[in-house]
Order: C-alpha cells, then sequence, then structure tokens
C-alpha cells in the first residue's frame, strides 16, 4: 500500500528525503569509482608479472607502448609492441616458465615504476626488468630487459 500524504509539509520533507538521498547514492558511487581506479593502477605491475607467468603476450601488448626498448638473449633494440610480442612469444615458446616471481617492484604511485621479476626454466634462470611510464591514467611498458643469471661457475 502506498501512503497517502495529506500535509504539505510532509510532502517537502518526503522530496528533501529523496534529494538527500541521492546525493548520498552519487558521492557514495564516486568513491567507489575512484576506489576501483585505484585498485586497477596499484594491480597493474602484478598483471604483468601474472601475464609473464602464463606467457600471456597478449596482455602484455596491450600494455605497452607503441614503441619500447626490448633486450631478450637473441634480439636488442627499439621496437614496435607488434614486433615485441613476436620476440617475447618466441622467448616464452623456447624457455617456458616453471617459476615466476616478482623480486622487487617500486610502486605505481611513485614517478619510475618498475618491476623485477625473477623467470626461471628448466635450465636457466633470468631477470626481466620492466620499467613503466605513465600516460594519462594508465601505466605503459616502456622497457622489458630480460637478462639471463650467470652462476659462478659459468665463464
Amino acid at each position: 500500500m502506498g501512503v497517502i500524504i495529506n500535509d504539505q509539509t510532509s510532502y517537502q520533507s518526503q522530496i528533501l528525503i529523496m534529494k538527500k538521498n541521492k546525493a548520498l547514492k552519487l558521492i557514495i558511487f564516486s568513491l567507489l569509482t575512484f576506489q576501483v581506479s585505484l585498485f586497477c593502477q596499484v594491480t597493474n605491475i602484478n598483471d604483468i608479472t601474472i601475464a609473464i607467468k602464463n606467457m600471456d603476450t597478449k596482455t602484455i601488448y596491450e600494455s605497452c607502448e607503441n614503441a619500447i626498448s626490448l633486450s631478450t638473449p637473441t634480439a636488442n633494440g627499439k621496437y614496435s609492441k607488434t614486433q615485441a610480442r613476436q620476440i617475447l612469444d618466441q622467448f616464452f615458446r623456447t624457455k617456458p616458465a616453471v617459476q615466476v616471481k616478482a623480486i622487487k617492484t617500486q610502486s605505481e604511485l611513485e614517478n619510475n615504476p618498475f618491476s623485477i621479476i625473477k623467470y626461471q626454466t628448466q635450465n636457466n634462470s633470468y631477470n626481466i626488468f620492466i620499467q613503466f611510464k605513465k600516460a594519462n591514467s594508465r601505466f605503459l611498458i616502456q622497457t622489458i630487459q630480460i637478462q639471463e643469471i650467470k652462476t659462478l661457475n659459468e665463464h
């Protein structure tokens, strides 16, 4: 059953309450949107670590600038993101990971965000250094360096 309003004062009170509820909903929505935005930015570097673990070059590709500096055991230079994806595909295909672990991450909220990831294959270990650059509200990969970790016994 609906409420019948006989009194003009009561009607105005209900309108005022509805306006306050609408304003409160708008504030809550804005705060939630801001929180989600911060969460997405904070997890960006972690998403790249997961992409490397899964050998997911599509996610890496989507997080790259149009051209990136890429260094692997077989390639070194400035490449388009498409070329970089092909080189990384080849690296992951020929050297599948058995373990991937983020060693050090500088927060995305700082000026020069980066991550160092240990990439372990069946026979070798590599350090993967990834440097990001802020572009609008996103962080894009600017540099990827993959270096084999040599043991003391190797010359």
